[in-house]
Parts: structure tokens; sequence; C-alpha cells
């Protein structure tokens, strides 16, 4: 089982920081689930490997302005931002 190696505010610094371990502990721990929901609602494995990257760039350039504050898991708030996206 993947164990996370960060918190998740930790996590949030290190994306604002550009950090590539973080953006990928970010993927292992909530890609999959993404991914799943998009394939499970009519999406191709490409969709959802779209929709989860899309997703990412967003929290991505969040967590890069100082006044976000993430007031949910990193998970939730991604997964609300792949379905806006993939509602959308």
């Amino acid at each position: 089982m993947y164990q996370p190696l960060h918190t998740e505010q930790e996590l949030l610094d290190l994306l604002a920081q550009g950090n590539r371990q973080a953006t990928t502990q970010v993927y292992k721990q909530h890609g999959k689930m993404m991914m799943a929901w998009v394939q499970n609602n009519g999406g191709s494995q490409a969709d959802a490997a779209d929709i989860l990257q899309e997703a990412m760039v967003v929290l991505y350039e969040k967590a890069q302005t100082p006044e976000f504050c993430l007031t949910c898991k990193i998970g939730t708030y991604l997964f609300a931002v792949g379905k806006h996206l993939w509602y959308k």
C-alpha cells in the first residue's frame, strides 16, 4: 500500500514551490479515483487522463496563490475540480 510522504499542508506548500515529488504523491494518492470516475461517467481512459491533468494544473496554480486556503482535503478539491471540468 502507498504511504504518503507529506501531510496535506506540506503537499500544498511543496506544490507551490513546484516540487515534483509532491506532484507525484498527489497523482499516486488521487489519480486512480479521478480516472475511474471519468471512465464510469462515459469518458475514455484518454479523457480521464486529460481531466486529471487539467485538475492538477488548477490545483498547482491555486497552490501558488498566497491567499489560497484549502478548507478540505486535496483529494476532495481535486475531485471537485475534475467533476466540474468533466461536466463542462
